[in-house]
């Protein structure tokens, strides 16, 4: 569950050590890249991105060193006709989340 106690909505950095836990069941480390990148989808614009080189599948959990959720792997860079792509995902920081948590947990009378 999502709490406050484990999560990080600041304090992520480029370079940092990051971790995505897949449901395949995976278990990726990388490093966080470009923060605050906005991702070009086929139905549309995902704002406010973390970038990392840790890809899984979507809805992973992204955990920085110390054990916090910094996010969720949303999106995974697909490689193009021009373009060679390995290894890139993006997460919505969790400061993103936990508004949608919140209002997720009134609806369902768990809060």
């Amino acid at each position: 569950m999502i709490t406050n106690a484990n999560v990080i909505s600041g304090g992520v950095h480029v370079g940092d050590d990051v971790i995505a836990i897949g449901t395949t069941p995976s278990v990726t480390r990388g490093i966080v890249s470009p923060l605050g990148h906005t991702v070009d989808t086929e139905t549309g614009h995902l704002p406010g991105m973390t970038q990392t080189d840790t890809p899984t599948s979507s809805d992973a959990p992204l955990i920085d060193s110390s054990g916090k959720v910094i996010g969720m792997v949303t999106a995974t860079a697909a490689s193009s006709r021009s373009t060679a792509v390995e290894n890139i995902g993006f997460a919505i920081p969790t400061a993103q989340l936990l508004p949608v948590v919140k209002r997720l947990r009134q609806i369902v009378g768990a809060e």
